[in-house]
C-alpha cells in the first residue's frame, strides 16, 4: 500500500515521500501503596527530572484525546532532522500515521514497532509517543543501531472521541487475528505495513483500570528483558502491587494474559521474538501518567539494547 499525506492544513508541512541520589529499593521491596509514594515524593530524583520548567509547546506534553493538536505535533515533527511522517492510510477521512526514525549507522539493525492508540479512551500511550521520541533522540546508540516505526495513534475515532472502541463498537485489540473476512478499517490500514516488516521489538502502549496501584506489563516469554527493565524502572515509578487478576503475576509489575485477537498475540504469531504491551495505572494524574509510560517504554528499549550488545558510549 502505498503512502500518502492527508491534505488538511495543520498537514500542509508534511513531506509526502513514499515508506521508505540514594540507593534504590530493590522491586521486591515497593510499598504496597506505591501510588501514595509516588505523589508524596515532591523532591525525588524523578519528580526533579520529569517536571517541565518553561518548555516550548513542542515539547509540552500532548493534551488527552486532542486530535488537532496530534496533527499538528506530527506536522512539526516531520519538520525534524532524522525523523519522517507518512500517512498509512485513512479511516472516513481520519489519517492513521507512521513516524519513521531509522538508523544511521551503516550495521545491521534491529527494528523497533511502537504502537499507542488502539484503544481510543487510553490517551497517555498517544502522548508518551513524543516523550519517549524526545528521549530517544538523546541517545544517540541507539539512534545509531536501531529502527524505530511508530504508530502513534492506532484507532484516531476513538481518540477522537474518548472511546475504547472505534465507530463500529468493535475493540481494536481484540480483533487484530481475525483470519479471514474483512478486518476492521483501522486493521486494514495497519496491518499490510506490519506484514511487510520483521520487528525484533514490539511495544504496545495502553492505560489499565483505575483499581491498578502501578505500571505492569503483558508478555508471552520475554522475562530476561523484562524483569532487568522492571526492576530499573521500579527504582522512582510504582509498579502494580495490589492484584493481578484476571492477569497471572510472573515478577513485581510482569504478567501474562489470555485475551486472544491482541496486536501482541498477532505479532507474536506473526514471529517477533518481542512483544510486550505496557499499562499505566490510570488512577495516576495524566501528565506524571505519561512521563511514567514514557520512562517504562524506554527502560525495556535500554535493556534490548544492552542484550543485543549495544551500549552507551561516555
Amino acid at each position: 500500500m502505498s503512502t500518502r499525506i492527508l491534505n488538511l492544513p495543520f498537514l500542509s508541512n508534511f513531506r509526502s515521500s513514499e515508506t521508505s541520589a540514594a540507593p534504590s529499593k530493590p522491586v521486591t521491596e515497593l510499598p504496597q501503596n506505591p501510588l501514595d509514594r509516588f505523589e508524596s515524593a515532591p523532591n525525588r530524583l524523578w519528580r526533579r527530572m520529569f517536571t517541565p520548567v518553561g518548555r516550548s509547546q513542542s515539547q509540552q506534553i500532548l493534551p488527552q484525546n486532542d486530535l488537532a493538536s496530534l496533527y499538528t505535533r506530527l506536522g512539526n515533527l516531520n519538520r525534524e532532522s532524522g525523523v519522517e511522517v507518512k500517512t498509512l492510510g485513512s479511516v472516513d477521512d481520519l489519517p492513521i500515521h507512521l513516524i519513521e526514525m531509522r538508523g544511521t549507522s551503516s550495521a545491521a539493525k534491529k527494528n523497533v514497532l511502537i504502537c499507542a492508540g488502539v484503544h481510543g479512551n487510553e490517551p497517555s500511550g498517544v502522548s508518551a509517543v513524543f516523550e519517549l521520541i524526545s528521549e530517544l533522540r538523546t541517545k544517540p546508540h541507539l539512534g545509531e543501531n536501531f529502527n524505530f516505526y511508530i504508530l502513534p495513534c492506532v484507532n484516531p475515532h476513538g481518540f477522537k472521541a474518548g472511546e475504547r472502541r472505534n465507530p463500529k463498537d468493535v475493540d481494536l485489540n481484540r480483533a487484530f487475528a481475525i483470519d479471514g473476512g474483512q478486518p476492521e478499517a483501522e486493521i486494514a490500514v495497519v496491518k499490510p505495513f506490519m506484514e511487510k516488516m520483521s520487528f525484533d521489538l514490539v511495544l504496545d502502549l495502553h492505560s489499565a483500570l483505575p483499581k491498578r496501584n502501578g505500571y505492569f506489563v503483558l508478555h508471552r516469554s520475554d522475562l530476561d528483558l523484562l524483569k532487568p527493565a522492571m526492576q530499573n524502572f521500579a527504582q522512582d515509578w510504582p509498579v502494580l502491587s495490589n492484584g493481578s487478576k484476571p492477569y497471572k503475576e510472573e515478577a513485581p509489575g510482569i504478567c501474562t494474559s489470555k485475551p486472544k485477537g491482541t496486536l501482541k498475540d498477532y505479532l507474536a504469531e506473526s514471529g517477533c521474538p518481542h512483544v510486550v504491551t505496557l499499562e499505566a495505572p490510570r488512577a495516576m494524574e495524566f501528565n506524571q501518567r505519561v512521563r511514567g509510560l514514557s520512562r517504562l517504554a524506554g527502560s525495556i528499549i535500554d535493556q534490548f539494547a544492552l542484550l543485543n550488545g549495544v551500549k552507551e558510549t561516555s
